[in-house]
């Protein structure tokens, strides 16, 4: 998985301003859904959300520097090394302390969708996602 990790890095470092060093790289962990969602909401899923309806692959937790992927996500495939590099992204945007520089998190959605697309599309794949999509994924709420 390192060398795989180590790969993907390497190509973000190529395809986008934000650049590894090598020092260090972050635990890449595969789950089963539920607890991927459970790690998404930090442990207090919403009373009344089914955990089977929430649409996750991945996510980068801030928190312990760890990548989770779903279980299922296939990273011998372009598809989920995708997946993948968008979670790679939000690692490298935390490194590079991008994070304080967002009114949200959500903010930094469009980053790792572009590098995501831009990898599968550099495979010959199209993107699971348009841009309308990653527009209301990185919109912030305000109340």
């Amino acid at each position: 998985m390192k060398e795989l990790t180590l790969a993907l890095l390497m190509w973000i470092s190529g395809h986008t301003p934000m650049t590894h060093d090598g020092s260090h790289f972050p635990n890449v962990a595969t789950v089963p859904h539920e607890q991927l969602v459970r790690i998404l909401y930090q442990g207090d899923v919403p009373q009344g959300l089914e955990p089977e309806t929430v649409s996750v692959a991945g996510l980068y937790n801030f928190r312990d520097g760890h990548i989770y992927l779903l279980e299922d996500e296939d990273l011998t495939t372009i598809e989920g090394q995708a997946v993948l590099i968008h979670e790679l992204v939000h690692y490298l945007q935390y490194r590079h302390g991008i994070d304080k520089q967002v009114g949200c998190m959500r903010e930094l959605e469009p980053a790792a969708y572009a590098a995501q697309a831009e990898f599968l599309t550099q495979h010959g794949k199209a993107p699971p996602f348009n841009d309308m999509h990653v527009l209301l994924v990185s919109a912030c709420r305000h109340l």
